[in-house]
Order: C-alpha cells, then sequence, then structure tokens
C-alpha cells in the first residue's frame, strides 16, 4: 500500500470492529465496549507495538468525545462499522485523519465542534511519511451536526491516545533491540556484550520507561473525579506531550542504530517504526 493514497486498509479495519477496537471506551448501551480511557489507551498501546494498519487511532479519539458529548448518532454510527475519525488544525489547513476510509469526521467549524459527512468535504487524500496510515486535506468550508463538546477535551483525548501509542511504539523498539543484541556477533562477541551497545540499549530502557510513564498517567487522569480532575489531566497531557513522542523517536531511531546495516533497509520493519513515531511527533507534540 506504500504508494496507494486512496489505501483503505479494510480487511484490517473490519477486525478492529469485530474486536471492538475502537469503542472501548463508549458505554456499552451505546454499542462500545463500556470501558474506560485506560482500557482503551492499553488497546492503542498493544496495536501500536504490532503496527496495526489503517484506522484506529482517529476513530478512538473520536468515540471518546463522542461518548463524553453523548452523541448518539454518531456512537451508533462508530459501533455499526462506520469509520468515524478525527481533523486536526495542520500547517497547511484542516488535515483528516483516514481520509480515503472515512465516512464522518469530527472537525472544527467556525462555531465548534461538528460531526461532519465526509463526502461533504473537499479533500485530498495522500501518502504522507507512515506508510501504514492516510489522511487528507480538507480544503472547502465544514458543516455538520453540533457535538456537545469543547477544544481542551479534544486535545486531550488525542494527546492521551497518541501518547499511548508512541509507547508501544518504543516497547516494540526496546524489544528488537535487545533482541538483536543478544545474537548478532561481531568480532566473535555478542554485539551486547560491547560498552557502548549496552549504554545504548540502557538508554532506549530509561526512556521507554519514561514514554510508558507518562502515557499511562494521563490515560489513568482521563477518567477522573474530583474538584481539579481536568487541571490534573491537563498537567498529565502536557508531560506525556513533551516526553512521549519525543521519547517515541529517539528510541526509533536508537534501535536502528543497534541494528546496523540491516536496520536502514526496507527489508527490516523498523523504518515503518520510526515512520510512525515522527508521524506521531509531527502531528501532536507542539513545540512550545
Amino acid at each position: 500500500a506504500e504508494g496507494d493514497p486512496e489505501a483503505r486498509f479494510e480487511d484490517v479495519w473490519k477486525g478492529v470492529v469485530e474486536m471492538g477496537l475502537a469503542t472501548i471506551a463508549v458505554p456499552e448501551a451505546a454499542g462500545g465496549g463500556g470501558g474506560s480511557t485506560l482500557d482503551q489507551a492499553v488497546a492503542l498501546e498493544a496495536c501500536a507495538a504490532e503496527l496495526v494498519a489503517g484506522p484506529l487511532l482517529g476513530p478512538a479519539v473520536a468515540a471518546g468525545v463522542l461518548a463524553r458529548a453523548g452523541h448518539a448518532d454518531g456512537m451508533a454510527a462508530l459501533a455499526g462499522g462506520s469509520v468515524v475519525t478525527l481533523a486536526l488544525d495542520g500547517v497547511d489547513g484542516t488535515v483528516l485523519l483516514d481520509a480515503p476510509s472515512a465516512a464522518q469526521a469530527l472537525v472544527r467549524g467556525g462555531t465548534g465542534w461538528v460531526l461532519a459527512e465526509a463526502s461533504s468535504l473537499a479533500l485530498t487524500s495522500s501518502t504522507g511519511l507512515d506508510m501504514s496510515r492516510r489522511a487528507g486535506l480538507v480544503t472547502g468550508p465544514v458543516a455538520g451536526d453540533a457535538v456537545a463538546t469543547d477544544d481542551a477535551t479534544v486535545r486531550r483525548l488525542t494527546v492521551t491516545l497518541a501518547a499511548a501509542e508512541a509507547a508501544g511504539v518504543a516497547r516494540w523498539c526496546l524489544r528488537t533491540a535487545v533482541a538483536y543484541a543478544g545474537v548478532r556477533e561481531q568480532f566473535g562477541r555478542k554485539i551486547g556484550s560491547f560498552q557502548a551497545v549496552k549504554h545504548l540499549c540502557a538508554e532506549m530502557l530509561e526512556t521507554a520507561e519514561a514514554v510508558t510513564a507518562a502515557a499511562w498517567d494521563a490515560a489513568a487522569a482521563a477518567d477522573a473525579q474530583g474538584e481539579r480532575a481536568d487541571e490534573q489531566w491537563s498537567f498529565a497531557c502536557d508531560v506525556a506531550e513533551v516526553t512521549c513522542f519525543d521519547g517515541a523517536v529517539e528510541v526509533a531511531k536508537t534501535c536502528i542504530q543497534v541494528l546496523g546495516g540491516i536496520g536502514f533497509t526496507f527489508e527490516h520493519d523498523a523504518h515503518l517504526y520510526l515512520r510512525r513515531a515522527l508521524s506521531l511527533r509531527a502531528a501532536f507534540a507542539r513545540p512550545d
């Protein structure tokens, strides 16, 4: 699918729907799993570690927003198998995640968030750095059914679930590099016995643990109750934003360094994980 801007990853999405992976945090009465945001984050971490392709993060964020807003029609569409995804503000305009597959999209309109029909949006799909996903640029006006949410809630949910994916990427890269260092021989010795490689692997572990802890903290705070719950969730998301996305990129780059020559080839999956990490950072991390 690497060169196909219209790739829909339909077989993967069918499996996602059958397992209910994108609607774990949607109430059971609305066709979801009735779980927490933390439950959803755990599933996304596991899927990112296996580099599950196609729509998943966008629909999971949309499901969380719609569930909090009590938007019955949107939740029903997701539970029924439609790709309901999310649009983000990008450098060149509004970027719609999963553009070729999307049936509906949660988009920031002129007066607030709306659930728009994808067919009503002027879209240009394209391939991107992450070969396992697609996105498109929205170039026309936006109109749709109002969703009772705000920018802060959408931002927090997006960062929380994207951070979980970053944790999954970091975990795979750490596991892959350590396993390779334990079998690859150079100068008659396993490369993992060399101090330079030991240090790289130790630094990867430290960073991966930090990424996982920050992602977990944001997800655990998402459904907390109490007077300062929103403040705590906001702070946890800020920590995750500055920890998880840069961290996942660094671990992915170090994984390729430990792998050496094979890590720089298209034959190894390492570059796909680096692409996912870079894509997550570009989409969800604000430099400030």
